[in-house]
């Protein structure tokens, strides 16, 4: 699973195993050259789907381009994200800093 945790000026990535182990992150800025480099690091697990938190908020632009290359995207409301995040009982994370995996994955389970 890639889960993508988008904002007005970057997005922060992370490649996630079965076991919801992260395998890799990356924060990109949202450009062309920054959707380049996201695919690029998402073509490491060519089977995987993607999440990505408010795909119909802030994370509208990389969700159509996605759709536009075939690739089919699961939406996790920006609400059910914050619910994972205040009941989550690991470490606080900063989503802009670090792994995005515990919101749209936590909220897929």
């Amino acid at each position: 699973m890639i889960a993508v945790d988008p904002h007005k000026a970057s997005c922060t990535a992370a490649a996630v195993d079965a076991s919801l182990r992260t395998l890799a992150t990356i924060r990109v800025p949202v450009s062309d050259d920054g959707y380049r480099s996201l695919r690029r690091f998402a073509r490491k697990w060519a089977d995987a789907g993607w999440a990505i938190e408010g795909a119909t908020g802030l994370g509208a632009p990389l969700t159509t381009r996605l759709s536009d290359d075939g690739v089919d995207v699961v939406d996790v409301p920006a609400k059910l994200a914050a619910r994972v995040r205040v009941l989550s009982t690991g470490p606080v994370m900063d989503a802009r800093a670090t792994t995005p995996t515990r919101f749209p994955l936590g909220s897929l389970c």
